[in-house]
């Protein structure tokens, strides 16, 4: 009877081990969140105030649109 004890303590133990190991190894979760509509809104106003300053531009490269 303490045989059994014994092997389903270390049974347990093992499989915590194991466990906590595999959960170490798991990658890096992060909670998805919604942007409020509101902040592509407030936004606008500067994107077209770039819009209308910058005409041309040219690259590193030389190329020039």
């Amino acid at each position: 009877m303490r045989q059994i004890k014994q092997f389903s303590w270390h049974t347990l133990l093992t499989s915590l081990c194991i466990a906590l190991l595999l959960w170490s190894f798991a990658p890096a979760s992060a909670v998805a969140q919604r942007t409020p509509q509101n902040n592509a809104q407030s936004i606008q106003p500067y994107l077209d105030r770039v819009i209308e300053k910058v005409s041309e531009f040219r690259l590193e490269n030389g190329m020039k649109f």
